[in-house]
């Protein structure tokens, strides 16, 4: 993945959406004043609202925002109720128009307690009654991100069991199955969340439903709930985080990703190029270092916004990943035949270390470019350089090693017998012997 970063294949092929970042850096999180919540309230309907006059085709938002401002009644905090309200009636003109298509799916964050349990437990949100009638046009997902032992990202998950602050379970879907339909004709957010709906837990212990499906082209059999990042898109240049604004391009010149601050967005439309995020996948997030949204991934830093756009785009171009078991082999096999040729013609040291390279810089990629995402030449090229290395060390020490040995044993045991010699009487037989 770090040698075939940022190479990324035309998008068009596959009809996946470029990708906009709407970034809350370092810059824009001093700018603001270092507010209790990111983004404010207001700079978020702000954000929002030019993702939707833009005619994005989806609008995922990277931040908890269903935690309430604290206040000393229990009425909402003024900015809390302007995002109640603009999410209300952002639904309610949905619903007025007969064109879903000028609605773009808006997807929010779901976040779980801290505390350790094997189903984790739901925040309880202030936009929780809004969201109950929201769907399809408003919905929440998870973005839960796992790290393993050395603390990289490798995996997502399909789904996320939970439960209810009183005890009630459910089943979150994971971002990446609500955008399926964007791609997938047959993929209808409506049966992902029936299927979903069958794989509860039966209460809120231990007791997780494993089962394998194919659902929307993902089939469970393979990696179950957890599936692979295949990382494309990198966050860092030069080690550092990238000066805004920031673009990558696929293989055909088209863009691919572009992140932008999103502090001009917080503002008014009339001070924005909106044509940017037509079409897109605006993912909104933040990058700033307060915010501890930075993991380890595969590609070196990245914020966990960046790691949904790499989840998707991992998602949809790499869905039939596996070879056809026949092809597999054959081509294993053929190339095994081919190494032992050269190994055979060319015996010798230094026949050995020229065939090594040919085979690894030459035969090997230019025969497997088309399989270059499947590590093929990874999996022949790292054996065949330990097995070079370790023949020309044999072959390179070898004798001198076996003269070594033959001069020492020379120069003890044989010493070490005749001295033993000595000490027998005349007429003893006295045998000495490699």
């Amino acid at each position: 993945m770090q040698i075939s970063q940022n190479r990324i294949s035309p998008l068009y092929e596959k009809n996946i959406p470029n990708f906009v970042f709407l970034d809350v850096d370092d810059k824009t999180y001093y700018d603001w004043g270092e507010p209790l919540f990111m983004p404010s309230r207001q700079h978020l309907v702000n954000i929002v609202n030019a993702a939707i006059e833009a005619k994005a085709r989806l609008i995922i938002v990277d931040f908890d925002i269903g935690q309430r401002t604290p206040t000393e009644s229990d009425q909402l905090h003024p900015d809390d109720q302007v995002l109640k309200d603009y999410l209300i009636s952002y639904v309610t003109e949905c619903r007025k128009k007969q064109d879903d298509s000028t609605c773009p799916l808006v997807i929010l964050k779901r976040s779980f307690t801290t505390e350790e349990r094997f189903i984790p437990i739901l925040r309880t949100h202030f936009l929780d009654e809004i969201m109950t009638q929201s769907a399809p046009y408003i919905q929440w997902a998870s973005t839960q991100l796992y790290p393993r032992g050395d603390k990289i990202i490798r995996r997502w998950k399909l789904w996320q069991p939970a439960c209810t602050s009183n005890r009630q379970p459910v089943i979150i879907p994971s971002i990446e199955l609500l955008a399926m339909s964007l791609v997938k004709e047959d993929c209808i957010i409506q049966d992902v969340q029936n299927t979903l709906q069958l794989l509860k837990p039966k209460n809120c212990d231990n007791d997780i439903l494993e089962v394998s499906f194919n659902l929307c082209g993902i089939n469970t059999e393979k990696g179950g709930i957890d599936q692979r990042i295949m990382y494309s898109m990198s966050w860092l240049v030069n080690h550092r985080p990238p000066k805004l604004p920031y673009l990558l391009t696929d293989k055909s010149g088209g863009t691919a990703l572009t992140i932008f601050s999103a502090q001009p967005y917080a503002k008014s439309l009339s001070q924005v190029d909106l044509t940017t995020l037509k079409n897109s996948i605006v993912i909104i997030g933040g990058s700033y270092r307060e915010g501890r949204n930075i993991y380890l991934t595969s590609l070196g830093d990245m914020p966990s916004t960046l790691i949904v756009a790499n989840t998707l785009y991992s998602l949809w171009h790499y869905e039939k990943i596996e070879l056809f078991l026949v092809i597999d082999v054959s081509i294993k096999a053929l190339f095994i035949v081919i190494m032992s040729i050269f190994f055979m013609i060319f015996p010798s040291r230094w026949g050995m270390i020229i065939s090594g390279i040919l085979i690894i810089f030459g035969l090997l990629p230019v025969a497997m470019i088309m399989f270059f995402h499947y590590s093929m030449w990874f999996n022949f090229a790292v054996p065949l350089v330990v097995i070079s290395i370790y023949q020309i060390i044999r072959k390179s020490f070898e004798p001198w090693l076996w003269l070594y040995l033959r001069t020492w044993y020379q120069k003890h045991c044989l010493t070490f017998s005749w001295q033993k010699r000595k000490n027998y009487n005349v007429g003893e037989t006295v045998v000495i012997g490699a």
